[in-house]
């Protein structure tokens, strides 16, 4: 019963049926803990394979569509600046510093160029230009972007996992065991 009392599904929509099975669980194991005994795998393996923070893993398509298999294919939709900056930290599990991010300018390029619309050599090397600048919020900005839009999907304590994150003057990086991460391109 323990691990359906401390449990919290990730996406949102899950959660107050979730919360709601958990109370009836624990009303039942006051009344009835055989049975609950009995019932508890059943549960954990058919129905409720997110209720105890499970991590999904992350793939990147072919079609550069970054997807959470495990929470049902949900798709994490992001603009292509943001979605390049996300590419180029996911290819470096060890993480880059923001002041180093100059150095990563021809593969953010590379990037870019591959998952933009925009034709225009002037705009895309503007907007990469500007991203590796430290003078500028461009870098903070794409990563809060990054955040949200892990955060629409699922809880803080789990968002964390998958979003561009560290101290202050270290390495940023994403949390997500490599294991967790696929990418197809």
């Amino acid at each position: 019963m323990e691990f359906l009392i401390n449990c919290s599904l990730q996406p949102d929509n899950y959660r107050v049926l979730a919360e709601a099975i958990i109370y009836m669980l624990q009303k039942l194991q006051e009344e009835n803990p055989q049975l609950v005994e009995q019932i508890e795998p059943y549960f954990k393996k058919k129905y409720m394979p997110l209720a105890y923070n499970q991590l999904s893993s992350l793939l990147v398509d072919n079609n550069y569509k970054i997807l959470l298999p495990e929470y049902g294919n949900i798709e994490v939709k992001l603009h292509p600046l943001p979605k390049t900056v996300y590419l180029l930290f996911l290819r470096y599990p060890e993480g880059i510093r923001f002041k180093e991010l100059y150095l990563y300018k021809d593969e953010l390029l590379s990037i870019y160029n591959k998952i933009t619309n925009r034709y225009d050599n002037e705009e895309i090397y503007q907007a990469i230009n500007d991203l590796v600048d430290m003078t500028k919020p461009s870098i903070n900005q794409k990563c809060a972007r990054i955040r949200q839009a892990f955060r629409k999907i699922m809880d803080e304590d789990t968002a964390r996992y998958y979003y561009i994150d560290g101290p202050n003057g270290e390495p940023k990086k994403v949390m997500l065991p490599e294991e967790l991460i696929q990418i197809r391109l």
